[in-house]
C-alpha cells in the first residue's frame, strides 16, 4: 500500500538423468493430460456468471471493472450498479481504506486502456522473471477498477485466494505502475504464504508491528525483483529525485528516534501514528517514514539470515514478529 529467492526450478529435482519427453513420448502426454484436467477444474470453479470480466493474464486471474465504471457510472451515473459489480471489493475498500462518501474519480476510456496495458506488460515481465521460483503467482486474483484516489492498492482476501486490486486513477505513469504494482502482488503472496499477516479488523490492520513488517517486506521484495534503489522501490517516480532525497536524509538524521517510537509502539494500533500515511511533505512522522525503516529493517534482518525471498515470504509470524523487535531496540 502507497499511502499505506530460491533459484531452484519448481520442484527442486534434478532430472539430468531422468527419462526426456524425446525419448518417452508418454511422459509428455501424461503431462498435458494431467494440466488440462487442473485447468478444467480451475474453470469450474469460476464465477463467470457473477464476475461477467474475469479472464486470464498470463497465469493470473484478473477481474475488470472498467467496462462496469465506463458504462455504469460515466454513462449511466449509477455509482451502486458499478460498485455491485464486485462488492466484495467495494465492501473491503470502504471497511478498510476510505470513505464512502468520497467522489469517485473520473478517467477516460483512452487513459484506462493506457494504464491498463502499463499493468499488463509488467505482469507479463513478472511471471517470466518468477517462472523458476515457488512464489505462486497463479494462485493470487487481480483487479482493475476506478477508485476514490485516496490509495494505489492493496489485496484483500476473496475466496479462497487474495485478490490485489489496483486503482487505475493512481498509475500515471510506466514507473508508479512497476514499482507499486509489483510492491501490492508481493502483499497478496506474502498473505498467501503467510496468512497470519492478513488483517480483518482496522485494529488489526493498523498495528505497528504488522505495517513494519508487510511494508518492509513488500518494499524490500520489490527492489530485488525489479533491480532497483531504495528510492525508487520507496516513492518511484511520484517525488522528484530531489524531493525524494531531502526526505531520505530527513529520515536517517532521525532514525534513532524512529526506531525508539516503533520499539515502544510496536504491538499498538493507533491511528494517530501517521509513519505510515502520506499525510504531510514536511513532517517525516506523517509522511512514510515508516517504510523507510521497514526497508531497512527487512534489508538488514534478511541478509544477516541469509534469507531468500521465498523465505521471507514464508516466515511465520510471531517469529519474525519476534526478531524485528529484538533489531530494532538494536537500534537505538
Amino acid at each position: 500500500m502507497f499511502w499505506a529467492s530460491p533459484h531452484t526450478a519448481v520442484g527442486g529435482a534434478n532430472c539430468a538423468n531422468c527419462p526426456g519427453f524425446e525419448e518417452n513420448p508418454a511422459i509428455l502426454l501424461n503431462s498435458l493430460r494431467y494440466a488440462l484436467g487442473i485447468f478444467r477444474d480451475i474453470l469450474l470453479l469460476i464465477p463467470f456468471d457473477k464476475y461477467p470480466s474475469l479472464m486470464f493474464l498470463s497465469c493470473m486471474q484478473v477481474i475488470d471493472l472498467t467496462e462496469n465504471y465506463l458504462r455504469d457510472y460515466i454513462q449511466n451515473g449509477n455509482r451502486q450498479a458499478y460498485e455491485n459489480s464486485f462488492p466484495e471489493l467495494f465492501e473491503h475498500f470502504y471497511q478498510f481504506w476510505t470513505r464512502r462518501e468520497n467522489d469517485i474519480a473520473q478517467v477516460n476510456s483512452e487513459d484506462i486502456q493506457l494504464r491498463q496495458n502499463w499493468i499488463n506488460q509488467l505482469i507479463e515481465k513478472l511471471s517470466r522473471r518468477l517462472i523458476d521460483r515457488e512464489y505462486g503467482l497463479e494462485a493470487i486474483s487481480l483487479s482493475y477498477f476506478i477508485g476514490v484516489g485516496t490509495t494505489n492498492g492493496h489485496a484483500f482476501k476473496w475466496r479462497n485466494r487474495y485478490c490485489v486490486w489496483l486503482p487505475l486513477e493512481t498509475y500515471t505513469s510506466t514507473e508508479l505502475v512497476n514499482v507499486f504494482v509489483t510492491h501490492e502482488i508481493v502483499h497478496a503472496l506474502h498473505y498467501q504464504h503467510s496468512p497470519a499477516f492478513y488483517f480483518d479488523s482496522r485494529k488489526e490492520k493498523l498495528q505497528i508491528s504488522r505495517q513494519l513488517i508487510t511494508e518492509g517486506l513488500a518494499t524490500y521484495i520489490t527492489l530485488k525483483l525489479l533491480g532497483i534503489s531504495d528510492l525508487q522501490a520507496l516513492w518511484a517516480d511520484y517525488l522528484s529525485e530531489s524531493d525524494a532525497r531531502k526526505w531520505q536524509r530527513a529520515c536517517e538524521a532521525e532514525e534513532n528516534n524512529l526506531y525508539r517510537l516503533i520499539g515502544e509502539r510496536y504491538y499498538e494500533s493507533d491511528q494517530d501514528i501517521g509513519i505510515f500515511n502520506a499525510a504531510d511533505p514536511k513532517d517525516i512522522y506523517r509522511f512514510r517514514s515508516g517504510y523507510y525503516a521497514g526497508l531497512k529493517l527487512i534489508e538488514n534482518y534478511a541478509n544477516k539470515n541469509n534469507l531468500t525471498l521465498n523465505n521471507l515470504l514464508q516466515l511465520p509470524r510471531g517469529q519474525f514478529e519476534k526478531d524485528i523487535f529484538e533489531l530494532i531496540q538494536s537500534q537505538y
